[in-house]
């Protein structure tokens, strides 16, 4: 998605790019994400404001650092159980913003 939004740095665009080319699952993964966000956009969907962006990708970068500083041992239910309540924050925090716009 940040390739998608143009928020990715230089060096990890062109390695986005670069991928592409080889990589027809990931192209396909592409084109059907552009056209899921022109569907939405074309439905009048609201973005997201910027601080419910800022909150979101707090909450992701949060997950990552959190999944890998987890041991191995620690069973295969943790992560899917932090992506659900990440999802769930997401959520949460979008209707918010749709309802106080």
């Amino acid at each position: 998605m940040p390739y998608l939004d143009g928020e990715l740095a230089s060096p990890e665009q062109r390695e986005v790019e670069l991928h592409l080319r080889e990589c027809e699952p990931c192209r396909c993964h592409l084109v059907a994400e552009r056209a899921r966000v022109a569907a939405l956009r074309a439905r009048g969907e609201p973005p997201l404001p910027p601080r419910v962006r800022d909150r979101l990708a707090t909450a992701l970068d949060l997950e990552d650092a959190t999944a890998a500083r987890l041991p191995f041992g620690h069973g295969p239910f943790i992560l899917p159980l932090l992506s659900t309540l990440v999802a769930l924050v997401a959520l949460v925090l979008f209707i918010r913003a749709v309802s106080c716009a």
